[in-house]
């Protein structure tokens, strides 16, 4: 199965603003579906008045900021050379485009005028248009998508800067080697994505298309979570020889980067702490306490497991309807440090490791 555009774009898929040198803004911009990024500059200025709606914040010349430019840099170069375009001829005024890869010099969509983009009943379809220099929308134009047609699915890439004139309205996300300007009023369903230069915003109303299933960009942190042991203190269960209890307790995890393989626990305090070695675990579940923990439908979105063999509590995110270990050093998430983790163990009275 191809690519989507989304899937192209890595992590500066989750900007719909991002920026190489500043970002600029004037008016009531508001920013959603995604974040506004800047790297490796350091100066955005006009928020407020310009708002994002949450779950959207500022990555401003961080690890995050600079792997989503990084991303866009290698979006752009495979945008860029894609082969086999249809040229377009003139400007954009009135042309209908059905699916494909289109290429031009300077694109231009004149003062007021309308380019239609036909899906033909493909929820699926691509539009990709090459810029080989400027691109402008003229003032009050649109971009109008009909029988399907997705604005997810739409990519402009610009060899120079793109300009989006007042009241315009534009479907797709905006790749540019330079700048990005919005004139005062215009709105963009799509992403403005500036390698190297800035992007420049009036009043502007500036929407990611969902993606099917937004997921957080992953923040990072140098500082190792640790596990705090609340203490496996109470005893139930034993067996008939007295040699397997079973106990139970509660773990919280501290703030920090994960630990692939899993975060280290070390020794519980225990209640029998005389004749009962910790270490010796038969068997051992841990998990997270509804309703703390998130849900997708009847499942969790983060789920653990302890591995006796090492001695570690792994950490799995289920967002995409697949169980996928943390990667190293991602901050450990809201959702887990505030989960209340139970932790089970059954253990051997008799046998000690090591």
């Amino acid at each position: 199965m191809a690519l989507t555009i989304d899937q192209l774009l890595g992590s500066a898929d989750n900007f719909a603003v991002l920026a190489g040198s500043t970002v600029t803004n004037s008016g009531a911009t508001v920013i959603s579906g995604a974040n506004l990024g800047l790297s490796p500059g350091t100066s955005v200025t006009g928020f407020p008045p310009g708002t994002l709606i949450a779950p959207a914040v500022e990555h401003i010349t961080d690890a995050v900021a600079a792997q989503a430019q990084t991303d866009l840099t290698t979006a752009y170069i495979y945008f860029a050379g894609l082969t086999g375009a249809t040229p377009i001829v003139g400007a954009l005024d009135g042309q209908t485009f059905t699916a494909g890869l289109y290429s031009g010099g300077a694109i231009l969509l004149n003062v007021g005028q309308t380019v239609t983009l036909n899906g033909q009943g493909n929820p699926n379809a691509q539009f990709i248009f090459q810029a080989a220099s400027s691109l402008t929308f003229g003032v009050g134009s649109t971009v109008l998508l009909i029988n399907g047609a997705q604005a997810k699915n739409v990519l402009w890439q610009v060899t120079s800067s793109a300009t989006v004139g007042t009241s315009a309205v534009v479907v797709g996300d905006i790749v540019a080697l330079s700048s990005i300007s919005l004139g005062t009023g215009a709105s963009l369903s799509g992403r403005a994505l500036a390698r190297n230069g800035a992007v420049t915003l009036l009043g502007n109303a500036i929407t990611a298309p969902a993606s099917g299933s937004i997921i957080p960009p992953i923040g990072t942190s140098s500082i190792p979570a640790t596990i705090g042991l609340g203490g496996l203190t109470e005893l139930c269960f034993p067996d008939i020889t007295g040699g397997v209890i079973r106990a139970w307790g509660l773990v919280n995890i501290t703030p920090g980067g994960y630990t692939v393989g899993g975060i280290p626990m070390g020794l519980f305090p225990f209640l029998d702490v005389r004749t009962v070695d910790v270490n010796a675990f038969l068997k051992c579940d841990v998990w997270g306490e509804e309703p703390t923990n998130i849900l997708i439908g009847a499942s969790s979105v983060y789920t653990y497991h302890y591995s006796p063999v090492t001695d570690t509590l792994q950490i799995f995110s289920n967002a995409t309807g697949v169980a996928v270990e943390l990667v190293a050093s991602q901050t450990i998430p809201l959702a887990v440090l505030a989960d209340v983790l139970l932790f089970e163990v059954w253990v051997s009275r008799t046998t000690v490791r090591g």
